[in-house]
């Protein structure tokens, strides 16, 4: 047996085709730094949004599987070493399920300043969505055949995840967006950062607050 971390998924070395599932199994944290770096790189709140979204599917994870308390298969938990830890509901499946269905709502959903309006740019979103789809179903085939998950454990990760992800785009769309956002944007910090709201902006602020971002940052660079 063999390793590959971020999580350290375990794999038997004889087998290629494992050591290719054990990289995909590693998407979900790829997911999760890939929403912090637009964070960075975009500031927009709703980006924040979602990296909470993230968190919070993960902790809903964590805790049915507490209370749930339903075994890992036992055909391969004494060679990955997690006979004593809980399977249901797949925690990889269920984040990517997340993943995947809030980024298609955003794609189909979310107001039109949100993502580019263009069609050649809405085609490449939706390209985009079926890429993530089939990393999706490469996750949850991965934890079934890397002996980590029943099936039965996988359909409910994708089930939860999905059932979250569009509870949560509903919260932040029907109340966040409303009621919380126009609050936080005024905060220091969040204008010190120049955070925006790009379902509520038209393109000229956001355009005004990338420039300002990027000249504030340039003058750090220089002082510092």
């Amino acid at each position: 047996m063999d390793t590959i971390c971020l999580d350290c998924t375990k794999y038997d070395t004889s087998d290629q085709l494992a050591r290719l599932f054990a990289v995909i199994s590693q998407a979900p944290y790829l997911a999760i730094l890939h929403v912090i770096s637009q964070i960075y790189s975009r500031r927009q709140i709703h980006d924040v949004a979602t990296l909470d979204g993230m968190l919070i599917c993960a902790a809903v994870a964590k805790v049915l599987k507490t209370l749930l308390r339903h075994s890992r298969p036992t055909n391969l938990c004494e060679r990955l070493g997690n006979c004593h830890e809980y399977g249901m509901p797949s925690s990889h499946t269920q984040l990517m399920a997340f993943a995947f269905v809030t980024y298609m709502l955003l794609v189909t959903r979310a107001p039109a300043s949100t993502l580019a309006a263009g069609r050649v740019q809405r085609g490449f979103h939706l390209v985009q969505g079926a890429v993530l789809g089939l990393l999706t179903a490469g996750v949850a085939y991965s934890r079934i055949y890397l002996g980590y998950h029943s099936l039965s454990q996988v359909i409910a990760g994708a089930a939860v995840g999905s059932a979250l992800a569009l509870a949560w785009f509903w919260i932040v769309k029907a109340w966040l967006a409303e009621a919380v956002f126009p609050a936080v944007l005024q905060w220091r910090a969040a204008k010190m950062l120049c955070f925006k709201d790009v379902w509520r902006e038209n393109p000229d602020e956001m355009l005004y607050k990338e420039r300002e971002w990027y000249h504030l940052r340039t003058a750090r660079k220089k002082s510092g």
